[in-house]
């Protein structure tokens, strides 16, 4: 779902989580546990999205930093990642889970509302799909004109059902945008501060000075997540370090390694920091949205799942280098 929604497939998720696990556990010490669980899959889901998904941010500023990259072998070797990491995850809440009693039966699948929702993601996506060929452009450019036709069409589809209930939710909604402003604005400026900070550095000489053409490609990959996740724990965000290092790279003559695997490499380090790094964009909006810390959310849930799959990406880089 982050491929129709990004960023707000956070805003409808973290509040139905929250309000199924209260539904389930009341006030009950498992309603921490339960949310903890499915909020940290629910981040590591998107984070690792990022580096497959053809419609996340991270693709869609690297490939134009990077053209030499192979976008399409890039996303078959990111959803592998992808389901690899989602295996992980299971393994790693599973053995956390272990002697924890289960929670009661829940009520039965209400279809209606499931059917709702494939609707309107239908529609999203059929109508971007639509603009995206009417225009000639991309499909990231037809979910950018289609998101607000989708959006005001179900509010007014909800208006005709809620009545005036609906409309109090609405305007609270409306009310609480401004809220977001600080999340807007981080997202919007720090992909200009990313490629300003690049033209700024010069390339090759400080290629030459790092010596990155003798490092062994496996390492150099795993070198570049280190460093988006590590400068995201100094508030860097990770667009603006992903854009930084895109630019650096595209910029030299001789890449010291292969571009897809490069851009594969960075956007692997964009989704570790939507999992460990507080700063993120997208954990700033999940920690408003859910009311939780966003030093919890990452560093407490998620750190020893970040730490394992970080480990894990040194021989997978190793793997990849070797095809």
């Amino acid at each position: 779902m982050s491929i129709l929604f990004n960023l707000g497939i956070i805003s409808f998720l973290v509040p139905l989580i929250q309000r199924g696990v209260k539904n389930v556990w009341g006030d009950a010490t498992e309603a921490i546990r339960d949310e903890r669980s499915q909020m940290s899959s629910m981040l590591r889901g998107f984070g690792w999205g990022v580096i497959w998904s053809p419609t996340a941010i991270a693709p869609v500023i690297l490939i134009e930093l990077l053209p030499e990259a192979d976008r399409k072998l890039w996303m078959v070797y990111g959803f592998a990642i992808f389901l690899f990491m989602a295996l992980v995850n299971f393994l790693e809440e599973g053995r956390r889970l272990q002697g924890v009693a289960r929670g009661p039966d829940l009520s039965p699948v209400p279809l209606l509302a499931v059917l709702n929702v494939a609707a309107v993601c239908l529609g999203l996506l059929g109508l971007a799909e639509l603009i995206a060929h009417q225009v000639s452009q991309g499909l990231v450019f037809g979910l950018m004109c289609a998101s607000p036709v989708v959006l005001f069409v179900w509010l007014f589809a909800q208006q005709i059902r809620g009545g005036a209930r609906a409309a109090g939710r609405i305007g609270e909604v409306f009310a609480i945008l401004p809220e977001s402003t600080s999340v807007a604005v981080t997202l919007a400026s720090s992909g200009y501060c990313g490629t300003l900070a690049a033209r700024l550095v010069p390339t090759e000489a400080t290629a030459d000075f790092l010596n990155l053409a003798a490092i062994p490609d496996p390492v150099l990959l795993l070198m570049l997540p280190a460093l988006i996740v590590g400068t995201s724990f100094i508030a860097i965000t990770p667009i603006m370090s992903s854009v930084f290092l895109g630019s650096f790279f595209g910029s030299l003559p001789i890449l010291p390694a292969d571009p897809t695997l490069i851009a594969l490499a960075i956007s692997c380090g964009w989704a570790l920091s939507v999992i460990l790094a507080p700063f993120a964009t997208l954990v700033l909006l999940t920690a408003q949205i859910s009311g939780r810390p966003a030093k919890m959310i990452t560093i407490i849930w998620n750190g020893r799942y970040g730490l394992i799959t970080f480990a894990l990406l040194l021989p997978i880089f190793a793997i990849l280098n070797a095809l």
